[in-house]
Protein backbone atom coordinates (compact mmCIF):
# COMPACT_ATOMS: atom_id res chain seq x y z
CA UNK A 1 0.00 0.00 0.00
CA UNK A 2 1.32 3.46 -0.89
CA UNK A 3 1.99 5.84 1.96
CA UNK A 4 -0.37 8.82 2.01
CA UNK A 5 0.50 11.66 4.38
CA UNK A 6 -2.84 13.48 4.24
CA UNK A 7 -5.10 13.38 7.30
CA UNK A 8 -8.46 12.58 5.69
CA UNK A 9 -10.63 13.77 8.58
CA UNK A 10 -8.89 17.13 8.73
CA UNK A 11 -9.02 17.43 4.95
CA UNK A 12 -12.78 16.80 4.84
CA UNK A 13 -13.31 19.29 7.65
CA UNK A 14 -11.39 22.02 5.81
CA UNK A 15 -13.21 21.24 2.58
CA UNK A 16 -16.61 21.61 4.25
CA UNK A 17 -15.56 24.86 5.93
CA UNK A 18 -14.51 26.28 2.57
CA UNK A 19 -17.82 25.28 1.01
CA UNK A 20 -19.68 27.13 3.77
CA UNK A 21 -17.51 30.23 3.29
CA UNK A 22 -18.02 30.13 -0.48
CA UNK A 23 -21.79 30.02 0.02
CA UNK A 24 -21.62 33.00 2.38
CA UNK A 25 -19.73 35.02 -0.23
CA UNK A 26 -22.28 33.97 -2.85
CA UNK A 27 -25.07 35.25 -0.61
CA UNK A 28 -23.29 38.59 -0.29
CA UNK A 29 -23.13 38.89 -4.06
CA UNK A 30 -26.85 38.15 -4.19
CA UNK A 31 -27.50 40.96 -1.70
CA UNK A 32 -25.46 43.36 -3.81
CA UNK A 33 -27.31 42.40 -6.98
CA UNK A 34 -30.63 42.86 -5.21
CA UNK A 35 -29.51 46.36 -4.19
CA UNK A 36 -28.56 47.14 -7.78
CA UNK A 37 -31.97 45.95 -9.01
CA UNK A 38 -33.75 48.21 -6.52
CA UNK A 39 -31.92 51.40 -7.55
CA UNK A 40 -34.35 53.59 -9.46
CA UNK A 41 -33.36 53.74 -13.13
CA UNK A 42 -34.18 57.49 -13.16
CA UNK A 43 -31.72 58.24 -10.36
CA UNK A 44 -28.80 59.54 -12.36
CA UNK A 45 -25.87 61.89 -11.92
CA UNK A 46 -22.36 61.65 -10.52
CA UNK A 47 -23.41 60.37 -7.10
CA UNK A 48 -25.36 57.45 -8.52
CA UNK A 49 -22.53 56.54 -10.90
CA UNK A 50 -20.01 56.51 -8.06
CA UNK A 51 -22.32 54.42 -5.89
CA UNK A 52 -22.93 51.87 -8.62
CA UNK A 53 -19.21 51.67 -9.38
CA UNK A 54 -18.48 51.07 -5.70
CA UNK A 55 -21.07 48.28 -5.55
CA UNK A 56 -19.68 46.66 -8.68
CA UNK A 57 -16.13 46.82 -7.25
CA UNK A 58 -17.26 45.13 -4.04
CA UNK A 59 -19.10 42.49 -6.03
CA UNK A 60 -16.02 41.76 -8.12
CA UNK A 61 -13.85 41.35 -5.00
CA UNK A 62 -16.33 38.91 -3.50
CA UNK A 63 -16.52 36.97 -6.75
CA UNK A 64 -12.71 36.78 -6.98
CA UNK A 65 -12.64 35.35 -3.46
CA UNK A 66 -15.25 32.75 -4.42
CA UNK A 67 -13.04 31.63 -7.30
CA UNK A 68 -10.09 31.27 -4.91
CA UNK A 69 -12.21 29.24 -2.50
CA UNK A 70 -13.45 27.06 -5.35
CA UNK A 71 -9.87 26.35 -6.43
CA UNK A 72 -9.01 25.28 -2.89
CA UNK A 73 -12.12 23.11 -2.68
CA UNK A 74 -11.22 21.46 -5.98
CA UNK A 75 -7.66 20.84 -4.78
CA UNK A 76 -8.87 19.31 -1.53
CA UNK A 77 -11.42 17.18 -3.35
CA UNK A 78 -8.72 15.88 -5.69
CA UNK A 79 -6.43 15.10 -2.76
CA UNK A 80 -9.24 13.34 -0.93
CA UNK A 81 -10.08 11.26 -4.00
CA UNK A 82 -6.42 10.28 -4.39
CA UNK A 83 -6.27 9.30 -0.72
CA UNK A 84 -9.39 7.14 -0.96
CA UNK A 85 -8.22 5.50 -4.20
CA UNK A 86 -4.83 4.65 -2.71
CA UNK A 87 -6.45 3.39 0.50
CA UNK A 88 -8.92 1.21 -1.38
CA UNK A 89 -6.11 -0.05 -3.65
CA UNK A 90 -4.15 -1.08 -0.57
CA UNK A 91 -7.12 -2.89 0.94
CA UNK A 92 -7.78 -4.72 -2.34
CA UNK A 93 -4.09 -5.69 -2.62
CA UNK A 94 -4.03 -7.08 0.92
CA UNK A 95 -7.22 -9.04 0.36
CA UNK A 96 -5.83 -10.53 -2.87
CA UNK A 97 -2.34 -11.53 -1.72
CA UNK A 98 -2.73 -12.45 1.93
CA UNK A 99 -3.22 -16.21 2.49
CA UNK A 100 -4.70 -15.49 5.93
CA UNK A 101 -7.47 -13.26 4.63
CA UNK A 102 -10.06 -16.02 5.36
CA UNK A 103 -10.40 -16.79 9.08
CA UNK A 104 -10.18 -20.40 10.25
CA UNK A 105 -13.32 -22.13 11.50
CA UNK A 106 -11.92 -22.13 15.03
CA UNK A 107 -10.98 -18.47 15.11
CA UNK A 108 -12.36 -16.43 17.97
CA UNK A 109 -14.06 -13.09 17.27
CA UNK A 110 -10.92 -11.26 18.39
CA UNK A 111 -8.86 -13.19 15.84
CA UNK A 112 -11.17 -12.45 12.90
CA UNK A 113 -10.16 -9.35 10.92
CA UNK A 114 -12.86 -6.69 10.66
CA UNK A 115 -12.43 -4.20 7.82
CA UNK A 116 -12.19 -0.57 8.92
CA UNK A 117 -15.12 1.57 7.76
CA UNK A 118 -14.20 4.02 5.02
CA UNK A 119 -14.98 7.73 5.56
CA UNK A 120 -18.07 8.85 3.68
CA UNK A 121 -17.40 10.82 0.50
CA UNK A 122 -18.23 14.51 0.62
CA UNK A 123 -19.94 14.17 -2.76
CA UNK A 124 -22.22 11.49 -1.37
CA UNK A 125 -22.90 13.56 1.73
CA UNK A 126 -24.04 16.60 -0.24
CA UNK A 127 -26.21 14.67 -2.71
CA UNK A 128 -29.82 15.26 -1.65
CA UNK A 129 -31.46 12.06 -0.37
CA UNK A 130 -34.86 13.26 -1.54
CA UNK A 131 -33.77 13.89 -5.13
CA UNK A 132 -34.96 11.32 -7.68
CA UNK A 133 -32.29 8.67 -8.13
CA UNK A 134 -32.34 6.42 -11.16
CA UNK A 135 -29.95 3.53 -11.66
CA UNK A 136 -28.93 3.71 -15.31
CA UNK A 137 -26.38 0.89 -15.01
CA UNK A 138 -26.73 -2.02 -17.39
CA UNK A 139 -29.38 -0.28 -19.47
CA UNK A 140 -29.17 -1.00 -23.19
CA UNK A 141 -31.62 1.82 -23.92
CA UNK A 142 -29.05 4.59 -24.20
CA UNK A 143 -27.41 6.81 -26.79
CA UNK A 144 -23.62 6.59 -27.07
CA UNK A 145 -22.12 9.94 -26.07
CA UNK A 146 -18.88 10.51 -27.98
CA UNK A 147 -17.12 13.54 -29.45
CA UNK A 148 -18.96 13.10 -32.74
CA UNK A 149 -22.32 13.46 -30.98
CA UNK A 150 -21.04 16.37 -28.88
CA UNK A 151 -19.79 18.22 -31.95
CA UNK A 152 -23.12 17.69 -33.71
CA UNK A 153 -24.77 19.27 -30.66
CA UNK A 154 -22.51 22.31 -30.97
CA UNK A 155 -20.33 21.63 -27.91
CA UNK A 156 -17.27 23.90 -27.81
CA UNK A 157 -13.87 22.13 -27.67
CA UNK A 158 -10.70 23.68 -26.22
CA UNK A 159 -7.27 23.81 -27.87
CA UNK A 160 -6.43 20.36 -26.46
CA UNK A 161 -9.48 18.79 -28.06
CA UNK A 162 -11.48 18.44 -24.85
CA UNK A 163 -15.15 19.49 -24.58
CA UNK A 164 -15.55 22.68 -22.54
CA UNK A 165 -17.75 22.53 -19.42
CA UNK A 166 -19.04 24.84 -16.70
CA UNK A 167 -19.56 22.68 -13.65
CA UNK A 168 -21.36 19.60 -14.96
CA UNK A 169 -22.76 21.34 -18.04
CA UNK A 170 -21.35 21.49 -21.59
CA UNK A 171 -20.68 24.86 -23.23
CA UNK A 172 -22.59 25.13 -26.52
CA UNK A 173 -21.47 27.44 -29.32
CA UNK A 174 -23.45 30.60 -29.88
CA UNK A 175 -26.60 29.90 -31.95
CA UNK A 176 -27.77 32.20 -34.69
CA UNK A 177 -30.22 34.70 -33.22
CA UNK A 178 -30.37 38.25 -31.90
CA UNK A 179 -28.51 38.62 -28.61
CA UNK A 180 -27.75 34.91 -28.13
CA UNK A 181 -24.51 33.83 -26.44
CA UNK A 182 -22.92 30.47 -25.60
CA UNK A 183 -25.57 28.15 -24.20
CA UNK A 184 -25.25 25.32 -21.67
CA UNK A 185 -26.40 21.70 -21.85
CA UNK A 186 -26.53 19.19 -18.99
CA UNK A 187 -26.52 15.50 -19.94
CA UNK A 188 -26.87 12.74 -17.29
CA UNK A 189 -25.04 9.51 -18.16
CA UNK A 190 -25.03 5.87 -17.10
CA UNK A 191 -21.99 3.89 -15.91
CA UNK A 192 -20.80 3.56 -19.50
CA UNK A 193 -20.92 7.30 -20.06
CA UNK A 194 -23.96 7.07 -22.36
CA UNK A 195 -27.20 9.08 -22.15
CA UNK A 196 -30.29 6.99 -21.26
CA UNK A 197 -33.29 7.27 -23.54
CA UNK A 198 -36.70 8.66 -22.57
CA UNK A 199 -35.37 11.29 -20.16
CA UNK A 200 -37.39 14.45 -19.50
CA UNK A 201 -36.01 17.70 -20.91
CA UNK A 202 -36.04 20.92 -18.88
CA UNK A 203 -35.64 24.31 -20.60
CA UNK A 204 -34.50 27.13 -18.29
CA UNK A 205 -34.66 30.83 -19.19
CA UNK A 206 -32.57 33.11 -16.95
CA UNK A 207 -33.08 36.64 -15.64
CA UNK A 208 -31.17 39.90 -16.06
CA UNK A 209 -28.33 39.18 -13.62
CA UNK A 210 -27.23 36.15 -15.63
CA UNK A 211 -27.24 38.04 -18.94
CA UNK A 212 -23.75 37.44 -20.37
CA UNK A 213 -21.63 34.51 -21.51
CA UNK A 214 -21.70 31.78 -18.88
CA UNK A 215 -17.94 31.47 -18.98
CA UNK A 216 -17.68 34.97 -17.45
CA UNK A 217 -20.97 35.35 -15.61
CA UNK A 218 -20.61 36.43 -11.97
CA UNK A 219 -24.07 35.15 -11.08
CA UNK A 220 -23.28 31.59 -12.18
CA UNK A 221 -24.12 30.03 -8.77
CA UNK A 222 -27.62 31.45 -9.18
CA UNK A 223 -28.27 29.94 -12.60
CA UNK A 224 -30.76 27.36 -11.44
CA UNK A 225 -29.76 24.44 -13.65
CA UNK A 226 -26.05 24.87 -12.91
CA UNK A 227 -26.64 25.00 -9.17
CA UNK A 228 -28.75 21.86 -9.04
CA UNK A 229 -26.67 19.76 -11.43
CA UNK A 230 -23.56 20.64 -9.41
CA UNK A 231 -25.34 19.65 -6.18
CA UNK A 232 -26.93 16.58 -7.76
CA UNK A 233 -24.62 15.23 -10.49
CA UNK A 234 -27.01 12.35 -11.25
CA UNK A 235 -30.07 14.53 -11.79
CA UNK A 236 -32.17 12.40 -14.20
CA UNK A 237 -33.07 15.06 -16.75
CA UNK A 238 -31.50 16.83 -19.71
CA UNK A 239 -31.36 20.59 -19.06
CA UNK A 240 -31.06 23.17 -21.84
CA UNK A 241 -29.93 26.58 -20.56
CA UNK A 242 -30.02 29.19 -23.35
CA UNK A 243 -28.08 32.40 -22.80
CA UNK A 244 -28.73 35.90 -24.12
CA UNK A 245 -27.13 39.25 -23.30
CA UNK A 246 -30.61 40.69 -22.69
CA UNK A 247 -33.51 38.40 -21.72
CA UNK A 248 -35.89 40.55 -23.75
CA UNK A 249 -34.34 38.96 -26.83
CA UNK A 250 -36.06 35.73 -25.82
CA UNK A 251 -39.36 37.34 -26.76
CA UNK A 252 -37.92 38.79 -29.98
CA UNK A 253 -36.55 35.51 -31.31
CA UNK A 254 -37.54 32.29 -29.57
CA UNK A 255 -36.83 30.08 -32.60
CA UNK A 256 -33.18 29.22 -31.73
CA UNK A 257 -34.34 27.61 -28.47
CA UNK A 258 -37.06 25.62 -30.23
CA UNK A 259 -34.59 24.47 -32.90
CA UNK A 260 -32.01 23.33 -30.34
CA UNK A 261 -34.61 21.55 -28.22
CA UNK A 262 -35.80 19.72 -31.34
CA UNK A 263 -32.23 18.57 -32.04
CA UNK A 264 -31.67 17.38 -28.47
CA UNK A 265 -35.00 15.56 -28.45
CA UNK A 266 -34.17 13.75 -31.69
CA UNK A 267 -30.57 12.92 -30.70
CA UNK A 268 -31.35 11.36 -27.32
CA UNK A 269 -34.91 10.08 -27.97
CA UNK A 270 -36.25 11.96 -24.97
CA UNK A 271 -39.75 12.24 -23.59
CA UNK A 272 -42.19 13.66 -26.10
CA UNK A 273 -42.50 17.14 -24.55
CA UNK A 274 -40.31 19.38 -22.39
CA UNK A 275 -40.81 21.23 -19.12
CA UNK A 276 -40.29 25.01 -19.32
CA UNK A 277 -39.32 27.36 -16.49
CA UNK A 278 -38.00 30.90 -16.27
CA UNK A 279 -37.18 33.62 -13.76
CA UNK A 280 -37.67 37.39 -13.76
CA UNK A 281 -37.00 38.80 -17.25
CA UNK A 282 -36.91 35.21 -18.52
CA UNK A 283 -40.69 35.20 -18.28
CA UNK A 284 -40.86 37.20 -21.49
CA UNK A 285 -39.37 34.24 -23.33
CA UNK A 286 -41.20 31.57 -21.36
CA UNK A 287 -44.64 32.93 -22.19
CA UNK A 288 -43.62 33.57 -25.81
CA UNK A 289 -42.26 30.02 -26.17
CA UNK A 290 -45.34 28.43 -24.60
CA UNK A 291 -47.56 30.55 -26.84
CA UNK A 292 -45.72 29.76 -30.08
CA UNK A 293 -44.54 26.17 -29.58
CA UNK A 294 -46.57 24.97 -26.61
CA UNK A 295 -48.68 22.47 -28.54
CA UNK A 296 -45.65 20.65 -29.96
CA UNK A 297 -42.93 21.22 -27.35
CA UNK A 298 -44.23 21.91 -23.83
CA UNK A 299 -45.79 19.61 -21.24
CA UNK A 300 -45.97 22.15 -18.38
CA UNK A 301 -44.41 25.44 -17.30
CA UNK A 302 -43.52 27.37 -14.15
CA UNK A 303 -42.53 31.05 -14.19
CA UNK A 304 -41.04 32.95 -11.27
CA UNK A 305 -41.60 36.59 -10.36
CA UNK A 306 -41.35 38.59 -13.53
CA UNK A 307 -43.36 40.23 -16.27
CA UNK A 308 -45.58 37.72 -18.06
CA UNK A 309 -47.39 39.17 -21.03
CA UNK A 310 -51.15 38.93 -20.58
CA UNK A 311 -51.69 38.45 -24.32
CA UNK A 312 -49.39 35.44 -24.59
CA UNK A 313 -50.75 33.99 -21.35
CA UNK A 314 -54.24 34.10 -22.84
CA UNK A 315 -53.05 32.37 -25.99
CA UNK A 316 -51.24 29.47 -24.29
CA UNK A 317 -53.00 26.19 -24.94
CA UNK A 318 -55.43 25.27 -22.13
CA UNK A 319 -53.87 21.79 -22.18
CA UNK A 320 -50.57 23.17 -20.78
CA UNK A 321 -50.56 23.63 -16.98
CA UNK A 322 -48.84 26.92 -16.04
CA UNK A 323 -47.89 27.97 -12.50
CA UNK A 324 -46.90 31.59 -11.83
CA UNK A 325 -44.98 32.17 -8.58
CA UNK A 326 -45.23 35.90 -7.85
CA UNK A 327 -44.29 38.42 -5.17
CA UNK A 328 -45.60 41.89 -4.36
CA UNK A 329 -42.19 43.51 -4.67
CA UNK A 330 -41.24 46.16 -7.20
CA UNK A 331 -39.33 44.47 -10.02
CA UNK A 332 -38.01 46.74 -12.73
CA UNK A 333 -41.07 48.15 -14.52
CA UNK A 334 -43.47 45.70 -12.85
CA UNK A 335 -44.45 47.01 -9.42
CA UNK A 336 -46.32 43.84 -8.48
CA UNK A 337 -46.44 40.70 -10.58
CA UNK A 338 -49.28 39.37 -8.47
CA UNK A 339 -51.43 42.50 -8.87
CA UNK A 340 -50.51 42.70 -12.55
CA UNK A 341 -51.99 39.25 -13.12
CA UNK A 342 -54.93 39.89 -10.84
CA UNK A 343 -55.93 43.04 -12.72
CA UNK A 344 -55.36 41.59 -16.20
CA UNK A 345 -58.22 40.10 -18.14
CA UNK A 346 -56.87 36.55 -18.00
CA UNK A 347 -58.84 33.31 -17.84
CA UNK A 348 -59.95 31.78 -14.54
CA UNK A 349 -57.23 31.01 -12.04
CA UNK A 350 -56.70 29.86 -8.46
CA UNK A 351 -54.61 31.91 -6.04
CA UNK A 352 -52.66 30.38 -3.19
CA UNK A 353 -50.97 32.68 -0.71
CA UNK A 354 -47.69 31.71 0.98
CA UNK A 355 -46.09 33.81 3.69
CA UNK A 356 -42.48 34.34 2.66
CA UNK A 357 -41.58 36.89 5.33
CA UNK A 358 -39.52 34.35 7.25
CA UNK A 359 -36.91 33.79 4.57
CA UNK A 360 -34.24 36.10 3.26
CA UNK A 361 -30.81 35.70 1.68
CA UNK A 362 -29.28 34.88 5.06
CA UNK A 363 -32.02 32.50 6.17
CA UNK A 364 -33.06 30.61 3.07
CA UNK A 365 -31.39 27.24 2.59
CA UNK A 366 -32.53 25.24 -0.42
CA UNK A 367 -30.39 22.26 0.61
CA UNK A 368 -32.16 21.33 3.86
CA UNK A 369 -35.70 20.57 2.76
CA UNK A 370 -35.86 17.39 4.85
CA UNK A 371 -35.49 19.44 8.03
CA UNK A 372 -38.62 21.51 7.43
CA UNK A 373 -41.82 20.51 9.19
CA UNK A 374 -45.22 20.08 7.59
CA UNK A 375 -46.21 23.67 8.37
CA UNK A 376 -43.28 25.20 6.51
CA UNK A 377 -44.17 27.28 3.40
CA UNK A 378 -41.93 25.07 1.28
CA UNK A 379 -44.17 22.08 1.92
CA UNK A 380 -47.22 24.13 0.97
CA UNK A 381 -45.47 25.28 -2.18
CA UNK A 382 -44.44 21.74 -3.07
CA UNK A 383 -48.04 20.58 -2.78
CA UNK A 384 -49.31 23.50 -4.90
CA UNK A 385 -46.58 22.86 -7.49
CA UNK A 386 -47.47 19.19 -7.87
CA UNK A 387 -51.19 19.92 -8.10
CA UNK A 388 -50.63 22.70 -10.64
CA UNK A 389 -48.46 20.55 -12.91
CA UNK A 390 -51.05 17.77 -12.77
CA UNK A 391 -53.79 20.26 -13.70
CA UNK A 392 -55.57 19.98 -10.35
CA UNK A 393 -55.37 23.59 -9.17
CA UNK A 394 -58.14 24.99 -11.32
CA UNK A 395 -61.23 23.43 -12.82
CA UNK A 396 -61.79 26.40 -15.11
CA UNK A 397 -58.36 27.14 -16.55
CA UNK A 398 -54.76 26.04 -16.93
CA UNK A 399 -53.18 28.95 -15.02
CA UNK A 400 -52.44 28.83 -11.29
CA UNK A 401 -50.85 31.65 -9.30
CA UNK A 402 -48.99 31.48 -5.99
CA UNK A 403 -48.55 34.81 -4.23
CA UNK A 404 -45.47 34.67 -1.97
CA UNK A 405 -45.87 37.70 0.27
CA UNK A 406 -43.10 39.39 2.23
CA UNK A 407 -40.18 37.91 0.24
CA UNK A 408 -37.67 39.65 -2.00
CA UNK A 409 -37.41 39.14 -5.75
CA UNK A 410 -34.24 37.04 -5.71
CA UNK A 411 -35.45 35.07 -2.69
CA UNK A 412 -38.42 33.97 -4.81
CA UNK A 413 -36.00 32.37 -7.25
CA UNK A 414 -34.20 30.36 -4.58
CA UNK A 415 -37.42 29.53 -2.77
CA UNK A 416 -39.04 28.44 -6.02
CA UNK A 417 -36.18 26.41 -7.47
CA UNK A 418 -34.63 24.52 -4.60
CA UNK A 419 -33.94 20.82 -4.91
CA UNK A 420 -37.53 20.13 -3.83
CA UNK A 421 -38.63 21.96 -7.00
CA UNK A 422 -36.67 19.54 -9.21
CA UNK A 423 -37.80 16.61 -7.07
CA UNK A 424 -41.47 17.52 -7.56
CA UNK A 425 -41.15 18.39 -11.26
CA UNK A 426 -39.33 15.15 -12.09
CA UNK A 427 -41.82 13.13 -10.07
CA UNK A 428 -44.61 14.54 -12.23
CA UNK A 429 -42.68 14.15 -15.49
CA UNK A 430 -41.74 10.52 -14.81
CA UNK A 431 -45.25 9.57 -13.68
CA UNK A 432 -47.16 11.13 -16.60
Amino acid sequence: MNNVSVDLSKMLSIENELIVLKDKFSNKINEINTSIDLIDSNWDGKKSNETLKSIEDIKKKYNDLILVFQEKIDALTKARTTYENETNKGVESTATTSPTATPSPTATPSQTATPSPQPQSTVEATTKPYMPTHDFSGSTEAIVLDNHVLKDLGVVFDASGNPMKVGNTYVIKQPYGKGYKNNLLYLPVNENGDVPKNLPVLIELHGNNEASNYIDVTEMPNVMGIRETNNNPNLPAIIIIPQVDNPRYYADDIDPIHDYYTQVKSTFETQDKAFLYGFSAGLHGATKYADKYGDTDIKAAVVFDGAPNSTTLKNISPDIPVLVVASNNKINEVKSTFNYLKNSNISSRVYDRIDGSQFSWSKIDVNDFNEYDSGDPRNRYRSVLEDALNGKNSSNGNLSVVNVSGAGHAAIRDFGTGSYFYDTVLKVLFSN
